[in-house]
């Protein structure tokens, strides 16, 4: 129950892994001030729109995706005081109209009911106005996007990554509990629309790379060639036709 994700990414290629004990303390050092920064400082200058580093950093000694997603929310309420707030086993949040939108999770005698939802917030994403909701299953995570002005809820099985015109989204989760595979929602005045979806069914898993361009999604597929497990590098590219899913070096 309630099992970190598995990350893929020691087989990708530039990911440096082995640090020494001077780089470990450096980047310790790092890690210190940059919270120091965003807890104490920033706040009180009116906090930024969007966490100054990656909040993953908060669960590299948790082995629990809830207890991570909680570590999360602690560091996260700091930063935006005026749009969330936790009472209980509720949150709270604040619509651009002043409405309070309540996200409540599954009563405690349910908690170990199957069914159950645990909420935690993630992120205020004030550039495409949306609260990014951490969803606890029994088994297994999602994320809940939260329409600030709406308060319209849209699921996806990912943390989001925004295309650089900030038009749309891709969410790339795999694992054996959840989603396995890649959606792509565009962000439009109604709220978020399913672009495109495609689910693996087979062991491989998907990990998103970065966008090249507003058209174009660099990706990672995690799978088994010759008894040894690799990443290949994938293209996910918008065509006349709609989004293509090829290998990189078959698309140059």
């Amino acid at each position: 129950m309630y099992t970190k994700h598995i990350v893929y990414d020691q087989f990708i290629p530039g990911v440096e892994r082995g640090y020494g004990d001077n780089m470990k303390r450096e980047r310790k050092t790092v890690l210190f001030l940059v919270i120091l920064l965003g807890t104490f400082i920033l706040p009180k200058l009116g906090g930024p729109s969007q966490t100054p580093f990656d909040l993953e950093e908060l669960c590299k000694n948790i082995d629990n995706s809830y207890k991570c997603a909680q570590a999360i929310e602690r560091f996260q309420l700091k930063h935006y005081p005026k749009y969330v707030t936790r009472k209980g086993n509720r949150l709270e949040l604040t619509l651009k109209n002043g409405k309070i939108k309540i996200i409540e999770n599954s009563p405690e005698t349910d908690y170990d009911d199957v069914e159950g939802k645990h909420y935690s917030f993630r992120e205020y994403i004030q550039s495409v106005g949306y609260f990014l909701i951490h969803v606890q299953y029994w088994e297994g995570s999602k994320f809940l996007m939260v329409h600030d002005k709406t308060g319209k809820e849209f699921l996806i099985p990912e943390v989001p990554e925004l295309s650089p015109d900030k038009d749309r989204l891709v969410s790339v989760s795999g694992g054996t509990y959840q989603f396995n595979g890649i959606q792509i929602w565009k962000f439009t005045s109604g709220g978020l629309v399913l672009e495109w979806t495609y689910e693996h069914k087979e062991y491989d898993r998907f990990t998103f790379n970065a966008w090249a361009d507003n058209k174009t999604i660099k990706l990672y597929k995690f799978t088994e060639v010759k008894n040894q497990f690799v990443n290949i590098p994938q293209i996910l590219k918008l065509e006349p036709a709609g989004w293509q899913l090829v290998n990189e070096e078959s698309s140059k």
